[in-house]
C-alpha cells in the first residue's frame, strides 16, 4: 500500500465523552481526543474500569450516543475482548456461517493465520487459536482499521509471539490497528505510540520510535530547570514537584546535555534513565 492510501486510513476523536445512568454521572471515557494514521499500531494502556473497551466500541459503532465527534476513515474490523463463536463448528464453519459469499477469502485468511484446522471443532481450540479466529472475523471483508480489545489477555508466550507478528504484517500492510491492554509489557513491542490511561481519560501519549527518557532530579529551581530544556528544545513527558521525565532526541551526546543544565543556578541531584513502566506506574499510583 502506497504512502498516499495509508494516509487516508485514519481514526479521529474529538473531545468524545461517554456517561452511563440515567443522570449520566457514570462517566466512562471524557474529553477523549485521538487522532491516528494507517500504518501503525496504537494501544491504549490503563487498568481496567479506565474506559479501553468503551472506545472501542464508540470507535466500531456498537455504541452510538455519546457527545463529541468521532470521523473513521476506512472499514473497521472489531474484535472484542470475549470470543463469539459456534464450539460445534469448525473454524471454516464459523466464518461461512457469517459471510456465505466469501468462502474463498476465508480460505485464504484462515490459510494465512495458521487456521487451517479441517473439520476440527472450536471447542478443541487454544485461547491462541480462538483469538486469531476473532482476528480473521474482522480482516474478511478486508478491514483497514483493526480494533482489538485485550488481544493478549491469557495468551501464552509462544502465541503472543505469534499475535505479535500478525499485527507487524498488517501495519505493513498499512493497516491502522488499535489494541487495548492492562499489561505494558504485552503490547510494548509491536506498538508504534502507547497512549496511558486512567479514570476514563488520556494521561500521557509517547511515540516509541527512538524514545529516549531520562529522569532529571533537583531539590529547588524547577523553573529555571524547565526554561534551560525548553531553550536546549528538549521536551518534557512527565514530571512530579521534584523530577522532570525528558524525552532525547537519538544521537544527541547526554554528557554535553548535562553540562549545558548544570550551573549556580540549578540544584541538580540525579539523571538517570527512565523506562516506560516507571512513567506509567508513577503517573498511575500518583
Amino acid at each position: 500500500m502506497t504512502n498516499e492510501n495509508i494516509n487516508k486510513i485514519s481514526l479521529e476523536c474529538d473531545n468524545v465523552t461517554k456517561s452511563y445512568g440515567v443522570f449520566k454521572k457514570t462517566i466512562a471515557i471524557r474529553n477523549l481526543g485521538i487522532k491516528e494514521l494507517g500504518g501503525t499500531c496504537v494501544s491504549l494502556v490503563g487498568p481496567n474500569g479506565a474506559g479501553k473497551s468503551t472506545i472501542l466500541k464508540v470507535l466500531s459503532g456498537s455504541i452510538r450516543k455519546y457527545d463529541g465527534k468521532v470521523t473513521v476513515r476506512g472499514s473497521v474490523g472489531y474484535c472484542p475482548e470475549i470470543s463469539v463463536n459456534f464450539d460445534f463448528m469448525s473454524a471454516e464453519e464459523n466464518l461461512s456461517y457469517f459471510y456465505p459469499h466469501n468462502i474463498e477469502r476465508i480460505k485464504y485468511i484462515l490459510t494465512r493465520l495458521n487456521l487451517n484446522t479441517g473439520k476440527k471443532p472450536i471447542s478443541s481450540f487454544s485461547k491462541g487459536m480462538k483469538r486469531k479466529l476473532d482476528l480473521a472475523r474482522s480482516l474478511i471483508l478486508g478491514s483497514e482499521i483493526i480494533l482489538m480489545d485485550e488481544p493478549f489477555d491469557g495468551l501464552d508466550a509462544e502465541s503472543s509471539k505469534e499475535l505479535s507478528k500478525i499485527i507487524e504484517d498488517l501495519k505493513i500492510e498499512g493497516k491502522l490497528i488499535l489494541i487495548t491492554s492492562h499489561d505494558l509489557h504485552k503490547v510494548e513491542n509491536v506498538s508504534d505510540k502507547i497512549l496511558f490511561m486512567k479514570d476514563g481519560t488520556i494521561f500521557q501519549k509517547l511515540i516509541l520510535k527512538h524514545l529516549n527518557l531520562y529522569r532529571i532530579d533537583f531539590t529547588e529551581n524547577s523553573d529555571v530547570i524547565r526554561k534551560k530544556l525548553t531553550d536546549l528544545n528538549i521536551k518534557i513527558v512527565g514530571e512530579t514537584e521534584l523530577s522532570f521525565i525528558i524525552q532525547v532526541d537519538e544521537g544527541l551526546e547526554i554528557c554535553k546535555l548535562i553540562t549545558k543544565i548544570l550551573g549556580d543556578d540549578c540544584k541538580i541531584v540525579g539523571f538517570s534513565r527512565e523506562s516506560l513502566e516507571s512513567i506509567y506506574m508513577r503517573e498511575l499510583c500518583g
